[in-house]
């Protein structure tokens, strides 16, 4: 809000000083020239009409940005209680899962059986995605939605491939997928705060 306030206290100076500097440029040109004012009406009109369109324009761009900021605010409430009720939980609770089969914890189960259970975390990952592909879509940027795919195609071929890898790497590519619904509850609702701070 106050950047808007600032860009239309700079448009009225701007526009008052190209109103006076044509003014001025007008009653020149009669002094020095013995123009008819006539025709330095016409141009002071022209100068106006210029300016009245780059007033109707930034106009428009105040009210476009005024009613996507609406637009917004009135489904932003909505869309927080469902990522972070119920979709950014659920993967979550994979991705955490797939923490405890890194080294750090040492657990007592060997190479193998660590990669199938890895295997069995990236298979649900894939299937809630599939299941909330719709919400994502609804919810996520444009950049994240093409991450988040990119991610999910590495999983995907990691599940029917089942590549000797290394159990790290299986755990940074979930970890890696949930970051992209992360972002985005976060993004949501630091954009939501910064709109009901303009607002108020």
């Amino acid at each position: 809000m106050i950047h808007q306030k600032e860009n239309s206290f700079l448009i009225i100076i701007i526009t008052l000083l190209l109103l006076c500097i044509t003014l001025i440029l007008g009653a020149c040109l009669h002094i020095m020239f013995e123009w008819d004012l006539t025709i330095i009406a016409g141009l002071i009109g022209f100068v106006g009409a210029i300016i009245g369109g780059m007033i109707t324009f930034y106009g428009v761009r105040v009210t476009i940005w005024h009613r996507d900021k609406e637009i917004f605010l009135s489904t932003a409430t909505s869309k927080l209680l469902l990522i972070t009720t119920k979709i950014e939980p659920k993967y979550k609770e994979i991705a955490n899962e797939a923490l405890l089969y890194s080294n750090v914890f040492n657990l007592d189960i060997d190479y193998h059986l660590k990669a199938k259970r890895l295997h069995e975390l990236m298979k649900r990952f894939i299937y809630t995605s599939y299941e909330d592909m719709e919400t994502l879509y609804d919810i996520m940027e444009y950049e994240d939605i093409k991450g988040f795919h990119q991610s999910l195609k590495e999983m995907r071929e990691e599940v029917v491939n089942e590549s000797n890898v290394q159990l790290n790497d299986l755990i940074q590519l979930i970890q890696q997928s949930y970051q992209y619904i992360f972002a985005t509850s976060a993004k949501l609702e630091k954009k939501y705060f910064q709109y009901k701070k303009q607002v108020l």
